[in-house]
């Protein structure tokens, strides 16, 4: 595991949760209390993607990673080996081309129309006067090009260019954030949020076009027959993307489903509140989780390998960084929103309670977990975590059904209970039945 991919990725990630911080302030001085809420909302729509995406990044990644593994063996390694590696890194990129283009497409069509509808519809019911449709759509379309951006980069970081897509992402999201600002102090309302997604993600194609060109993808070995290394999609991938595709479907649920629902029970007002504590801490997630993001490589290579001791032990030490990094990092939001609770400033009105903050602490850090154990398993190329997340995904529904009229601290307590009581144990236990940390993994 290299230091320059988890200093790239604490730096991009960083530059997320303090411009995150920045637009927490800007957020209630140029929109107003509804906008707020259909601007969260929009992210909460938006995040839907994942479920398009349903994890097959994470295939992707997880197979050039081994293939990657075979060509950067020794020379002894046997040349029928490396010339099936070859072949395997060009079908991969040939399918990942086709998915995402057709993922894209969908997502365009089936979510901009769901979307326009729910939102019609609640700003309707709550007699709404706002200009928020054509807005909208622009950010559909922008989200549909980043899906189409991810056919590349999960080849890209299966390369080892991890820090280099960080960098990428990161020049992506300095422009987006700056177009966002300027977007929100010169009145562009809604707007302002379509056209700095739109930006990034135009942006980030550019950059990982260069990339790719540059990558110089080894040719077929014209030696080895076409059937016999080719992927086989029907047996190899789709088993374990329809077993993430559930997993990913699940964590919708799981992290961002409570905003629409917010916004159809509590009213857009508090809806703004969740979806800006949500953001928060989403991006605070995402710097937890960059040094175990940059150890999936090695835990690959160990895993395609054989090499079991070395693989526990830094599963072990990815995993109390990350636990240590999230308990610093959400007591430091609970606290912030406790004393300006206390201390009565305007920015409170805008915030969750710090009721509902000690409850996303308590998620926050299950999930960090959680996130650790997924990154080692995912790393087999195999997903044993859908039952968990089915599981933790219908705690988290019941939930919502059944708390619709109650006040918001009692949900988020509700989601703190499934995570400890179901979450935890639950992946835990399906982290020891892999036998990873006991020195015996299953096969490769």
């Amino acid at each position: 595991m290299k230091f320059s991919d988890v200093r790239a990725l604490i730096f991009q990630r960083g530059w997320i949760t303090l411009s995150g911080a920045a637009t927490i302030f800007i957020v209630p001085q140029t929109l107003t209390r509804p906008e707020q809420g259909l601007f969260f909302t929009f992210l909460s729509l938006a995040a839907i993607q994942s479920i398009f995406e349903a994890g097959i990044t994470s295939v992707f990644f997880n197979y050039t990673a081994h293939e990657r593994a075979v060509l950067s063996a020794s020379p002894e390694r046997e040349e029928a080996e490396r010339s099936r590696a070859h072949a395997r890194l060009l079908d991969l990129v040939k399918i990942a081309r086709r998915w995402f283009l057709v993922l894209s497409v969908l997502f365009a069509v089936l979510v901009g129309a769901f979307g326009f509808h729910f939102v019609q519809s609640s700003v309707q019911r709550e007699g709404l006067t706002l200009h928020w449709q054509t807005p909208y759509l622009l950010l559909i379309a922008a989200i549909s090009l980043s899906l189409f951006n991810l056919s590349r980069i999960p080849i890209l970081e299966g390369f080892g260019q991890i820090a280099d897509v960080a960098q990428y992402r990161l020049r992506s999201s300095l422009l987006s954030v700056a177009a966002l600002w300027i977007g929100m102090a010169t009145g562009w309302g809604l707007w302002a949020l379509g056209v700095s997604y739109l930006l990034q993600n135009g942006t980030m194609a550019v950059q990982i076009e260069r990339a790719y060109r540059r990558l110089e993808l080894p040719a077929r070995s014209p030696n080895a027959p076409a059937a016999v290394d080719a992927i086989n999609w029907r047996a190899e991938i789709l088993p374990l993307q329809f077993r993430l595709a559930g997993s990913y479907f699940c964590g919708y649920f799981i992290a961002q489903a409570v905003v629409p629902f917010t916004l159809h029970y509590h009213g857009a007002e508090t809806a703004g509140q969740v979806g800006l504590m949500l953001s928060v801490f989403n991006a605070l997630a995402a710097i937890v989780a960059s040094y175990m993001y940059a150890a999936a490589p090695k835990y690959a290579e160990y895993i395609a390998h054989g090499n079991a001791e070395p693989l526990a032990r830094i599963f072990t030490k990815v995993t109390l960084v990350t636990l240590g990094a999230g308990v610093l990092a959400y007591a430091l939001v609970l606290a912030g929103t406790y004393g300006a609770g206390r201390a009565e400033l305007s920015i409170s009105h805008r915030l969750a309670s710090a009721q509902v903050v000690l409850w996303m602490t308590v998620i926050g850090l299950v999930n960090a977990y959680v996130g650790s154990a997924a990154t080692l398993l995912r790393a087999q190329k195999k997903e044993p975590m859908l039952p968990v997340s089915i599981a933790v995904a219908l705690g988290y529904v019941l939930a919502m059904a059944s708390l619709q009229s109650a006040v918001i601290e009692h949900l988020f307590m509700a989601f703190a209970v499934v995570q400890v009581c179901i979450a935890l144990p639950f992946t835990i236990l399906t982290l020891r039945k892999s036998g990873l940390l006991s020195h015996q993994p299953g096969t490769t």
